[in-house]
């Protein structure tokens, strides 16, 4: 039996107000969830996984937009060859639906009958199921933006790729991308490369960009949703560590006395202009425990339709010893994404000091981009969090820091764990990133580890809410639930 618990109660954030509402299970909420939406992009249905030491679960509860009461919760049966899910469009529905990749291919979720039916034969990198948990991995993303979704499917030594066509077939494709192996004492791990989705060459055609070991691929899509076969190779300004560079191990012979060594970090249009940009981290390092991190961007541009990537960086941020967390956001709405990133120190010292005292801390800092599309060295804002250790399970709780619009202004505001049960609220602002002291503490029920605290617009009122699963590490009475703040 699932049922629904409205708690209302008031917090001055702004005078805004947030109604608690509590979705209770019968299995726990410590897997991944995802929201579903129809035509009208109003969140519709929410899917929740969970998962214990011997049984894995996933349900999906379907809600009334307008009240978010529930209208049905159905408990769906999965089967032992599934292993991912992720959520789609399809053609013919007028609703996003849940499909699943497996040792046999991808199969759907039918919404009204709430079976699992076939759909795609595909072979692919997991050609076994892990039985103990089923979790979200993202195979599904609409490549040439006609509101269908596409499937890219990773294997050993390529990646299947099944464009939907708008009468609800699929056309394949394989492209030559291997998965990176990696080899240990232990075994063999295979990892696949990450897609990225950019007009390279000036078409206005989405094309598909890999970094593999070292290198900028890309597959050119052609008219007819497929893409060249083969890739060609995009050049950087920079030489980028490849695999066996950027793997530390214990043992090997290196020397760590001044060795630095740059790598690939991710692809993102960081100034808006509708061209990909490259983002690298610089690690230096002074022996085996003292290194020092600099994230540099060097700005995308088109040369006789052709990408390239300006010679000279427009960002060399030091991060400190970890890059944990870093992220880009349009925080200020200036049509410029600006960067955010903790800054762990991993000496000897503040390791001895965490064992002793259970936490350490970690800044938070800002850096906004200029109009003249630069990043000061220097941050804007800076905030300090606690990580926590517990000796005892051995369990380490990092703390919430949300960065969202909660007050529908179209800048984008700070939430910082501050206990652990409160967060301190600093608004955005547009001359600068966020005010200089907290408007408001609010107490809310928070997870032992606050990456399990997510934003999203659950109500659709162009106001962030916040969405709350738990894990075996909270509270007993919380461990089969979801608790979603909504503002007001």
């Amino acid at each position: 039996f699932f049922y629904l618990i409205f708690i209302f109660f008031t917090k001055q954030i702004n005078a805004l107000e947030f109604e608690k509402v509590i979705y209770q299970l019968e299995h726990p909420s410590n897997g991944d969830f995802l929201a579903l939406k129809k035509d009208n992009d109003n969140i519709n249905r929410f899917i929740i996984s969970g998962y214990n030491w011997k049984n894995r679960w996933l349900t999906s509860i379907a809600i009334d937009p307008m009240d978010n009461q529930i209208n049905e919760t159905q408990a769906i049966t999965l089967n032992s060859s599934l292993q991912y899910f992720d959520k789609a469009r399809l053609y013919g529905s007028s609703e996003e639906t849940i499909v699943f990749l497996g040792k046999s291919g991808l199969s759907q979720l039918n919404l009204k009958t709430y079976e699992i039916e076939p759909l795609l034969n595909t072979s692919s990198l997991y050609k076994i199921a892990y039985h103990k948990r089923l979790s979200h991995l993202d195979f599904s993303m609409d490549i040439n933006g006609d509101n269908l979704s596409d499937f890219l499917i990773p294997d050993f030594q390529q990646l299947h790729v099944y464009m939907q066509k708008n009468n609800g077939e699929f056309k394949y494709q394989s492209l030559p991308v291997l998965s990176t192996t990696e080899i240990r004492r232990s075994g063999v791990s295979y990892y696949p490369e990450k897609p990225y989705f950019y007009d390279v060459n000036s078409d206005n055609l989405i094309d598909v960009l890999f970094h593999v070991d070292g290198k900028v691929l890309a597959f050119l899509q052609n008219e007819a949703l497929s893409f060249q076969s083969e890739p060609f190779m995009i050049s950087t300004p920079i030489q980028l560590a490849n695999n066996y560079e950027a793997e530390i191990k214990n043992g090997e012979g290196r020397n760590f006395d001044e060795l630095t060594i740059e790598e690939f970090n991710r692809f993102e249009d960081l100034n808006a202009d509708g061209i990909v940009d490259l983002v690298t981290v610089k690690t230096d390092w002074e022996g085996i425990t003292n290194q020092d991190g600099y994230f540099k961007a060097f700005l995308g541009a088109m040369d006789s339709g052709k990408l390239i990537f300006q010679a000279q960086p427009i960002a060399n941020i030091h991060v400190g010893g970890g890059q944990y967390g870093a992220e880009f956001k349009d925080i200020n709405n200036d049509g410029l994404k600006d960067f955010y990133s903790p800054n762990i120190e991993l000496g000897i010292g503040s390791i001895i000091s965490a064992l002793i005292t259970g936490s350490t801390g970690m800044d938070i800092n800002f850096f906004p981009m200029s109009n003249q599309h630069k990043y000061s060295e220097k941050a804007d804002f800076s905030k300090e969090a606690k990580i926590r250790f517990s000796l005892k399970s051995g369990n380490i709780s990092m703390p919430s820091v949300l960065v969202d619009d909660f007050t529908g202004d179209g800048i984008s505001d700070l939430l910082i764990q501050s206990s652990t049960s409160k967060l301190k609220f600093y608004p955005g602002q547009k001359a600068r990133l966020f005010a200089k002291r907290s408007e408001s503490t609010i107490k809310i029920d928070l997870p032992k580890n606050g990456q399990n605290v997510d934003t999203m617009d659950f109500n659709h009122d162009g106001k962030k809410d916040l969405i709350i699963t738990f894990s075996g590490d909270d509270k007993k009475e919380w461990q089969q639930q979801v608790h979603i703040y909504l503002t007001k």
